[in-house]
């Protein structure tokens, strides 16, 4: 027992000596620590589990380095240091806290950085990634489709395992909107249209490949959002349900859209463009569009 209370508060001086010294090598070697902390007073990021062991919170602090953008050569140090694959086998983890700092690490490791998103891709990233995006959380889920398409664009056959592996239908949910919060910004709905704008486009030009594989998508979704809203439309028609609209009013805006929206694509091969246009056009009206009396 007292070599088990040894081995805790020598990961607590040593993170305190890596804080010090911002010495990545040691950030990465406590990530596997499981030496617990005291709550924190304030939470250290908007969306993120604040870190409850020394482990979290190295990779907390990995995160806050590779975040410095007038110091590039962090993310560098990080990915010599073996962080990547680190990152990677804690987003295996049971532990929110532990999964949330991966992720946020390995978004800011992502950006401007090729080499990072090449190991990421090697370690096998993309699976964990995918994964993420069906969280409950909205930062989550944007943080891991970006990851997710900084490694994609680098090459067609990260594409084609993006594809395999179920992430275009995971862009695709992203476009839907909260059920439960009307006036929750779209910042995620448009960056996943971006997204999908650079997994279709090659250097400017369309993929035939890839422009079919989320033309196939879409247009499943059409048919089964068009038949949905019609249902629904003929029920407001003849029964008058005022109440149900009331409750529903963001589903009908949904539906409505995505059927215009999506029928637009089929017959134009211009979706991005469109939906562009309606998620802007929701960020500015979303809170005056349905008004009943």
């Amino acid at each position: 027992m007292y070599f088990f209370s040894n081995i805790i508060d020598n990961d607590i001086i040593r993170f305190d000596k890596a804080y010090d010294e911002n010495d990545v090598q040691e950030f990465v070697n406590l990530c596997s620590s499981t030496c617990e902390i005291e709550k924190l007073e304030d939470r250290m990021h908007p969306w993120a589990a604040d870190p409850k062991t020394i482990g979290a919170l190295s990779a907390t602090q990995l995160a806050i380095l590779a975040s410095k953008e007038n110091e590039p050569h962090y993310k560098d140090a990080i990915r010599e240091s073996n962080g990547i694959p680190v990152f990677i086998n804690l987003l295996k983890s049971h532990e929110l806290d532990r999964v949330h700092a991966a992720v946020v690490a390995l978004s800011f490791l992502s950006v401007d950085n090729v080499k990072n998103c090449i190991c990421m891709f090697d370690n096998g990233a993309l699976p964990y990634l995918i994964t993420g995006m069906k969280s409950n959380i909205d930062g989550m889920k944007a943080a891991c489709a970006q990851t997710c398409r900084n490694i994609f664009v680098l090459d067609k056959n990260y594409k084609k395992e993006f594809l395999k592996l179920g992430g275009i239908t995971q862009l695709v949910n992203l476009l839907e909107l909260s059920s439960t919060d009307d006036n929750q910004p779209l910042y995620t709905q448009l960056e996943a249209i971006y997204h999908l704008e650079d997994f279709i486009l090659n250097d400017g030009d369309e993929v035939p490949q890839f422009l079919e594989a989320t033309d196939r998508l879409i247009y499943s979704l059409f048919i089964i959002f068009f038949f949905f809203y019609l249902f629904y439309f003929l029920l407001l028609k003849i029964h008058k349900l005022y109440y149900f609209v009331k409750i529903k009013k963001q589903t009908t805006f949904l539906l409505s859209h995505y059927t215009h929206v999506c029928a637009f694509f089929i017959f134009e091969k211009k979706l991005f463009v469109s939906l562009k246009c309606v998620i802007i056009y929701n960020v500015v009206k979303q809170n005056n569009f349905y008004k009943h009396k």
